[in-house]
């Protein structure tokens, strides 16, 4: 302890010292039982504590000319620890926390949050020391493909049919305030692309998202051949896997051999799941699957839709979604909340569209596991009673994002620690996900509770 109060003196020495600008205070634990909060010499800058977090702590603003700087110190500190900061802010304008890069030797945007109750821009930063400061967030116009706002919190992906056309994209945040039942929980984007060629005409005639149909739905083998699907599974085999096979509709010993050899192929997900070493000749769940996977992803580069990602930060499991303006009033985009990754994804074949993250307190986003129990749609769940069901969409970056299953609860689980929000029979998770993955983001809406 002694040790710590020596290194805070020295500290406190090398700092420029004006006790105008600078704020210490010291908390013992009784003062860290509650949630603890610094303010700036002038109010503008704060260290958010929470509470029971440490035993005893030390802080310091120091503010300069155009930035802050910030010490936290206590022996409870280590490489996983997290620091709240929070700057006092007219939310109708664009502002964005900097953090100073010590090793790159410059100003580097942070993850905000926006606190429209408190008019308040938010950070969580993994330095116990550091300097901060709040710029405005200018104007971004960019010819590239792959565009990432000022902000760091947005990106704008163009699709491949425009690949090679010179595309320039304008974006604009503001924080106009316009009133909607949910929360906001990002800056408004406002995005406007323009070339010389008519790009609203390349791209896809419907503003939903591009989610591809099942290839093949029916099992084949020697007594299931139905003359339409071994066509089609012909087809298949001849365009994506380079087999020398007629499609005919027969089923016979060159098809099954060249179906031998695309299960030994991707034996890991096909064959593995059973126990087996050798390809089967027949067309069921897993084969069927894998042929799906590739189609779609075949399909998904043809997609035409402009891509967004919108990154977040967050204290709670309520799903995040992207909403886009018309007629002064918001609606639902169509996208998925990645917890894992923190990143909302959403598409849109607009080429003028005004954009922003919303949060939803009845949908929730998680992990969720699998387990072998009935063999149906069920779960377990520590959240809803038996009984209930329950919605689940894979939210994932694979093949299978979108695809959803309607379960009923019929177990408790998982268990808390495990920080998963829902436990799928196998059945259930592999309508949906890969159950070699073992685990999968998801999210959950409740459809009928008992």
């Amino acid at each position: 302890m002694q040790l710590i109060k020596l290194l805070f003196i020295l500290t406190l020495l090398i700092i420029p010292f004006n006790s105008a600008k600078a704020i210490s205070r010291n908390f013992n634990s009784d003062d860290l039982n509650a949630k603890q909060i610094v303010s700036s010499s002038d109010n503008n800058f704060k260290l958010l504590i929470d509470q029971d977090q440490y035993e005893s702590l030390k802080v310091h603003i120091y503010k300069s000319n155009d930035y802050y700087k910030y010490y936290f110190i206590s022996p409870e500190i280590n490489d996983e620890s997290k620091f709240n900061i929070a700057f006092v802010a007219d939310l109708n304008e664009t502002k964005q926390i900097y953090e100073w890069n010590t090793s790159l030797k410059t100003w580097i945007s942070v993850p905000v949050i926006y606190d429209y109750d408190n008019n308040l821009i938010k950070a969580i930063l993994s330095n116990r020391k550091g300097k901060v400061k709040l710029l405005d967030v200018e104007k971004l116009e960019s010819t590239g493909q792959n565009i990432v706002f000022n902000d760091g919190q947005f990106e704008l992906i163009l699709p491949k049919v425009i690949d090679g056309t010179k595309v320039t994209t304008n974006i604009l945040i503001t924080n106009e305030l316009i009133e909607n039942s949910l929360k906001r929980v990002s800056p408004i984007y406002n995005i406007e692309l323009s070339s010389d060629i008519n790009i609203s005409e390349t791209l896809s005639d419907s503003n939903v998202p591009f989610i591809c149909e099942p290839y093949l739905e029916n099992y084949i083998d020697e007594v299931k051949k139905d003359f339409n699907d071994v066509v089609k599974l012909q087809k298949f085999l001849i365009d994506y896997e380079n087999h020398k096979l007629i499609a005919d509709g027969e089923f016979d010993s060159y098809t099954i051999k060249a179906i031998n050899s695309f299960q030994l192929k991707y034996a890991s997900q096909i064959l593995d799941p059973w126990d087996l070493t050798e390809g089967t000749g027949n067309v069921y769940r897993t084969t069927i699957k894998k042929i799906n996977e590739i189609y779609c992803d075949s399909e998904k580069t043809k997609s035409s839709f402009i891509e967004l990602k919108l990154s977040y930060i967050s204290d709670n499991n309520f799903a995040k979604s992207v909403y886009y303006l018309d007629n002064n009033e918001w609606h639902y985009l169509q996208s998925v909340d990645n917890h894992e990754t923190n990143i909302v994804t959403g598409e849109t074949n607009l080429t003028e569209l005004t954009i922003a993250l919303f949060e939803s307190t009845d949908t929730w986003v998680g992990e969720a596991s699998w387990y072998a129990w009935k063999g149906g749609n069920f779960a377990a769940s520590r959240d809803f009673p038996k009984g209930s069901k329950i919605k689940v969409t894979n939210q994932s970056d694979s093949s299978n994002r979108g695809k959803s299953v309607i379960i009923t609860v019929n177990d408790y689980g998982p268990e808390l620690w495990t920080k998963r929000i829902i436990d799928l029979d196998k059945v259930a998770y592999g309508l949906i996900g890969n159950v070699r993955g073992g685990v999968m983001p998801v999210k959950i809406e409740l459809i009928e509770q008992e």
